[in-house]
């Protein structure tokens, strides 16, 4: 969940910037040997297929940044007060599975805490039948009236304490 949020956080910075030239021009030496190897051998040599694998993170690391000017410095990970400072009046919720149950990892402005909403399957079937249900109320008619009489069983996860 950490990491997620951490990305959220941050922005894409175009490759042109330095530390993603070099990596890119890595990544293509790599991948002009690895086209000659397939030709000669008819496969690809594990080698270059793990120094092609190391030299994509690079890449990756490069282009992800929270400003222009910190392009190759690695991660980006707010802290928890940095985060509440973002928030203001906000709240981030992030989902997760925990030993086959969902749980919502909550973050107020002055609290933070641990939410189980239930077993994934009865969620999972919840869920399915919340998009359905909110199906029939696009559409009108008696299905739509339907649908709000049935709305707050297949949410009452949604409201857990």
């Amino acid at each position: 969940m950490e990491r997620t949020r951490a990305a959220a956080l941050t922005t894409i910075v175009p490759a042109s910037s330095a530390g993603a030239e070099e990596a890119l021009g890595a990544l293509r030496a790599v991948h002009a040997e690895m086209q000659r190897a397939r030709r000669e051998t008819g496969a690809y040599p594990e080698e270059l297929v793990n120094r092609q694998a190391e030299v994509e993170e690079r890449v990756r690391r490069a282009a992800w940044a929270s400003a222009p000017g910190d392009v190759g410095k690695g991660e980006v990970r707010p802290s928890v007060p940095a985060l509440r400072d973002l928030l203001v009046a906000q709240v981030l919720v992030e989902y997760d599975v925990l030993d086959g149950r969902v749980v919502a990892g909550v973050l107020e402005r002055r609290r933070t805490r641990l939410v189980r909403l239930g077993p994934v399957d009865e969620v999972r079937r919840d869920v399915e039948a919340l998009v359905m249900l909110l199906r029939a109320m696009a559409h009108g008619g008696t299905g739509g009236r339907w649908a709000r009489c049935a709305l707050p069983r297949r949410t009452r996860w949604l409201d857990s304490p």
